[in-house]
């Protein structure tokens, strides 16, 4: 037997065919009763929710009284449901005119009815659908965690619609969709499966949560063509809710796994999700787009990306083993970019760096990004638990005066340059008992307390990358992008 609602169970058990001629107005009731509640069409259902209320008193047995109260008060409150999933006010009232009873006090009293009944047979379908009408009676904005600890097809419905409140209510569906999920991976001792192991915490839980709505659609169009009267009620309304969703998208910022040996930072940094992410090293650079989830027209759940290759499988180019003094894009990083990138020259590019790579060669790299018409809009470093974060940056190759800045930083081989306002000085290297290290307590004392709306960064090229990335991560402003210059 096919997957039905227990209003359904309860008719086949008791009729297999027609109800006998000789059967008394009781059986007859609820014969009639359970043919029409097969499907919820909604005159037939308000007609046979009229006649139980008629028969409960009247009924020959404790058992028909409690089976028509039953089917009454279940069928009732689904089209209540339906009524709420419709915005059906209309409905809403014919519902209560059947039950005898003022449209605003049906939710709650048909909550209380389906308690009492909430026994034996009755328990979870008389407990669900109270549930439901708790809900509905509600004078507050349904929330995930008025659907915690609750399954079922009445609850799925109920998950549709808080997260299509959620996704209409804020702009970016990340941020939506965080709050409705749960981490997949929040356990250490367990791996973390694909797709969620490509994506930050956040980007997991978002994807959690869509995954559970394609989950839910595929359980109410599976409970549908099984002959659940609820859910072939609702096909078009889920049709609607399918069709609302179909083309949403997130971009959860990537892990960055520790075989790409990418420097590590703190400061102002924002977990980022670039198009396109760029790690620059002593010998080689590679490259790979970064993995996107969109909500497809077949009620799926699809990793894809802007471009190819994809981050987890990068293309590596090597680089020359000399240079040239003079700055200039690499011309096979160039090509391959060029290549990748295609038509896409709105690919939002992220540069990040080995702690060894030489200054230099990120200069070049920048330069080889621009040479295949795209732009860096982010400079890149890892996180301890391995996110990527970044801060917003405008790469310029000149100091422009037009657009000074208020805070000045040049990183030297042997330590920083630092300017703000008329006060400049400098914050020499310090020896430590492992060898010479960056001052990196004394930079952030001297930018502490100062506002920092605008911050250019230039560099020497010998310098490590790793100097570079942290130093920049810390004066970076908070709501611009840092200037860096290169050579």
């Amino acid at each position: 037997m096919g997957r039905r609602s227990t209003v359904l169970l309860l008719m086949c058990a008791w009729v297999a065919g027609h109800a006998p001629a000789s059967a008394s107005t009781t059986s007859v009731t609820l014969h009639n009763a359970r043919l029409a509640l097969e499907s919820y069409e909604v005159e037939p259902t308000l007609m046979a929710i009229r006649d139980l209320g008629l028969l409960i008193p009247a009924a020959e047995s404790d058992a028909d009284r409690r089976e028509a109260a039953f089917l009454r008060s279940v069928a009732a409150a689904d089209l209540f449901l339906i009524a709420a999933q419709r915005g059906d006010g209309a409905l809403r009232d014919s519902i209560a005119q059947a039950l005898g009873v003022a449209a605003e006090a049906a939710p709650a009293e048909l909550q209380r009815d389906l308690t009492a009944l909430a026994r034996g047979v009755y328990a979870s379908t008389a407990h669900d659908a109270a549930k439901a009408m708790g809900l509905i009676a509600k004078t507050t904005p349904i929330a995930l965690t008025d659907l915690q600890g609750w399954s079922g097809l009445r609850r799925d419905l109920f998950m549709l619609s808080v997260v299509r409140t959620a996704l209409d209510s804020v702009r970016d569906p990340l941020t939506s969709l965080e709050n409705l999920g749960a981490d997949p991976c929040s356990d250490p001792k367990l791996r973390c499966r694909d797709p969620y192991a490509l994506f930050d915490a956040t980007g997991r839980k978002a994807i959690a949560a869509l995954m559970e709505v394609s989950d839910i659609f595929t359980r109410l169009e599976r409970a549908a063509t099984e002959g659940d009267p609820l859910s072939r009620a609702l096909q078009a309304d889920v049709a609607r809710h399918a069709d609302a969703l179909t083309g949403i998208t997130l971009r959860p910022a990537p892990v960055i796994d520790q075989q790409w040996q990418m420097s590590e930072a703190g400061g102002r940094a924002v977990r980022a999700a670039p198009d396109l992410l760029i790690v620059v090293g002593a010998t080689e650079a590679r490259f790979g787009f970064v993995p996107r989830v969109r909500f497809t027209a077949e009620r799926r759940v699809e990793v894809f990306a802007a471009g190819s290759p994809m981050l987890a499988t990068p293309e590596h180019v090597a680089f020359p083993t000399t240079f040239a003094p003079s700055i200039r894009p690499i011309s096979e990083l160039a090509a391959s970019l060029e290549a990748a990138i295609g038509e896409h020259r709105d690919v939002s590019v992220a540069l990040g760096a080995t702690p060894d790579a030489p200054a230099h060669l990120i200069a070049r790299v920048l330069h080889s990004v621009r040479g295949a018409g795209a732009h860096a809009a982010w400079l890149l470093a890892r996180s301890q638990d391995g996110a990527a974060m970044a801060v917003p940056m405008e790469v310029v190759t000149t100091e422009d005066p037009t657009k000074p800045a208020n805070l000045y930083l040049r990183i030297r081989l042997g330590g920083y340059t630092v300017k703000m306002g008329n006060q400049e000085g400098d914050i020499p290297r310090v020896k430590l008992e492992d060898g010479w290290r960056f001052d990196l307590a004394s930079l952030d004392a001297a930018v502490a307390g100062r506002t920092v709306n605008t911050a250019e960064v230039s560099f020497m090229g010998d310098l490590a990358a790793q100097h570079l990335v942290e130093a920049a991560f810390r004066v970076a402003p908070e709501n611009n992008a840092l200037r860096l210059v290169i050579p």
